[in-house]
C-alpha cells in the first residue's frame, strides 16, 4: 500500500498514512498465462512499484477516498501494457 506511517511526528497523526515519494506503492505477484487449451503461454513473477505514484495520470480516475486508487491504476497500466497486443487502449476494468 502506498504511504507509509511515520509515528515519531505527534500522537495524533501516529495512525495516519503519510503519502509521499518515500513510501511508493509496491506489489508483488505471480502472473500465469495460459492459453484456451490450458497451454502455458507465459509466466513471470513480476514486482510493481512506481516512484511517481503521486502524479500518476490514471490515479486520478478513481476517487480521492479510495485508499487504493494508486495501487489500482498501477496494476491497470500493468495488465494494459503486458496483455494487450495491439496499440488500441485497453478497455476499462469490469467492461467488454
Amino acid at each position: 500500500m502506498a504511504g507509509g506511517y511515520e509515528p515519531w511526528r505527534m500522537n495524533s497523526l501516529m495512525f495516519t498514512r503519510i503519502m509521499s515519494e518515500a513510501y511508493p506503492p509496491k506489489i508483488t505477484m505471480y502472473d500465469l498465462w495460459k492459453n484456451s487449451r490450458g497451454q502455458v503461454k507465459r509466466e513471470n513473477r513480476v514486482t510493481l512499484s512506481n516512484l511517481n505514484y503521486l502524479s500518476m495520470v490514471g490515479a486520478k480516475e478513481y476517487s480521492t477516498q479510495d485508499p487504493l486508487r494508486f495501487e489500482k491504476a498501477m496494476l491497470k497500466l500493468w495488465f494494459s501494457q503486458t496483455f494487450v497486443s495491439d496499440s488500441r487502449p485497453a478497455p476499462a476494468m469490469g467492461k467488454p
